[in-house]
């Protein structure tokens, strides 16, 4: 549970300008300090999102889906000989493309069991492909770094300053409605939504 947000925000925003502007060679040594910061700042990245996520600290209107590119194992279940040389163990010439929720997909950073960066000419990092030990037996997956680095911004920046507590009308749950309004409009618009809300017969929780 985070309780105060503010120092996550701002080591998100860091991490997300680190990762913006490193450079990488295609061959960097896994055992190197640069290979480290750009692994601890994806994973970091992602373990602070799912936190901010799990500890309702960001806006109720969502994050929305991640594009990704869906890689499937075209060998079954794979050893560490066929992880390391995953061109052999993936078929990277026919991705697939989907959405996946950004809880899925920071969950797989997490535990990521595979992880590659890809550069271009430039040797700056553009994507990266990860997968957990519960998928890698299917399939792996691709995220533009241009993707996960707006993320972690748009977190770094949602904090809700306009919050209602409601009763869900058949459940009896307390749920928080959040809400990140910066000028009279938003906050008109917000309080629409939570008028919405009481005409069907959701109702506000008590003050405790």
């Amino acid at each position: 549970m985070i309780s105060e947000s503010h120092y996550y925000r701002r080591e998100l925003k860091n991490i997300a300008k680190y990762l913006k502007d490193v450079r990488l060679g295609p061959q960097l040594d896994e055992t190197s300090r640069k290979y480290f910061k750009f692994e601890r700042g994806v994973f970091v990245g992602a373990f602070i999102v799912r936190k901010m996520l799990e500890s309702e600290k960001l806006s109720s209107r969502g994050l929305g889906d991640l594009k990704v590119k869906v890689y499937r194992n075209v060998v079954g279940k794979a050893n560490k000989y066929e992880l390391r040389h995953s061109d052999e163990t993936f078929d990277f010439e026919n991705p697939k493309r989907a959405r996946k929720s950004v809880q899925f997909v920071c969950n797989q950073l997490i535990h990521s069991r595979v992880f590659y960066y890809v550069t271009g000419k430039t040797n700056v990092a553009l994507a990266m492909i990860f997968g957990s030990d519960e998928t890698i037996s299917k399939e792996i997956y691709e995220i533009s770094k241009r993707d996960l680095v707006n993320l972690f911004l748009r977190v770094a920046k949602d904090k809700p300053n306009y919050i209602h507590s409601m009763i869900h009308p058949k459940t009896e749950r307390d749920i928080v409605q959040r809400f990140r309004v910066k000028n009279k409009t938003e906050r008109a618009i917000a309080e629409k939504k939570v008028s919405r809300l009481m005409s069907k017969h959701w109702r506000p929780a008590p003050k405790t």
